[in-house]
């Protein structure tokens, strides 16, 4: 695995190797777009965090469902203490051929990926002129016990070389992807898919020694595991799932685990759900039988979190 501006530029010219095997991850939603769909988004890893890796993509599971997968070999490559294996090709993985049914040996492929929290434009209006801004989409996931939390939504940022082309080109431009949204909309379908990537305003004061960087992803827990009051994150948190607690690393190197392919392509009985498999996972994601999915959060305890937050931004 690789990681920096130089990394991505080389994968990008289709320099960067793509041998067999990468990293680990866990229950982070993959960034997708329907046709015609769009989404706002702010990333919370710069370039230099952004990882080029190789992974196995649509590998069949125990129940029938489709999986990625981070190469472990790929991912493990500079680690010379590693004694580890394929293991997604040693619990038998297949991959389906694209456009059939068929189930062939998985081929590896290099990905870039990073990991963002979802934004919304909300209208507003400047002296009698109506314009948009952006703010957290919050939402409500129901966990046990009809009990609702209030949640936001983050994703792995797992795209082709065409997608971060253009994130790259902002890089050299801003000297930073994390200063701004980023409003993002696809077109197409099959293999004729464009996407459309558009900078919103950039933070004021944002600086680039570093400290903004980390201030916004403390805002979201990423890397800290505490809470914008400081207060450490636990399962027993209420705000837990507005916070992710798992950096990149941490999900790579969870997708890239002997215990993720075991469970995904082994039928020893055991129930397997998606992207489940352990890691401090609980603070971005509901547990297995949390599914994160729910409507968009309103009313007036959503207003008065969205007060408590803009207070901490």
């Amino acid at each position: 695995m690789r990681t920096g501006i130089n990394a991505i530029e080389s994968a990008l010219k289709g320099n960067g190797s793509s041998g067999s095997s990468g990293p680990a991850g866990r229950y982070l939603s993959y960034l997708i777009l329907g046709d015609g769909e769009s989404k706002v988004i702010r990333f919370l890893t710069d370039m230099e965090e952004l990882a080029v890796t190789n992974f196995y993509e649509f590998v069949q599971d125990k129940n029938g469902k489709f999986q990625n997968f981070v190469v472990a070999p790929t991912f493990y490559a500079d680690d010379p203490t590693w004694q580890g294996e394929d293991w997604v090709r040693k619990f038998g993985g297949k991959t389906k051929v694209y456009g059939t049914n068929d189930l062939e040996d998985p081929k590896p492929r290099e990905r870039i990926v990073g990991i963002a929290v979802e934004r919304e434009e909300i209208p507003i209006d400047v002296d009698g002129r109506r314009v948009l801004r952006t703010q957290d989409k919050l939402i409500q996931i129901e966990g046990r016990e009809g009990k609702s939390y209030d949640a936001r939504n983050y994703f792995i940022v797992k795209q082709a070389k065409a997608f971060w082309n253009t994130v790259v080109g902002y890089y050299h431009e801003f000297g930073t992807i994390c200063d701004r949204d980023y409003k993002i909309t696809r077109t197409g379908t099959g293999r004729d898919i464009v996407y459309s990537i558009i900078p919103k305003t950039p933070d004021a004061d944002w600086k680039h020694d570093g400290s903004s960087l980390k201030a916004l992803q403390a805002s979201y827990g990423y890397g800290t595991g505490m809470d914008m009051d400081g207060q450490a994150i636990t399962q027993e948190s209420e705000d837990r799932y507005l916070y992710i607690t798992q950096t990149l690393q941490e999900w790579l190197k969870n997708q890239a685990s002997e215990d993720r392919a075991r469970a995904a392509l082994v039928n020893d009985g055991e129930t397997f759900t998606a992207d489940t498999t352990a890691s401090p996972s609980w603070a971005t994601a509901p547990v297995a039988d949390e599914p994160n999915t729910a409507p968009a959060a309103s009313g007036t305890d959503v207003s008065s979190l969205r007060a408590r937050l803009e207070r901490h931004r």
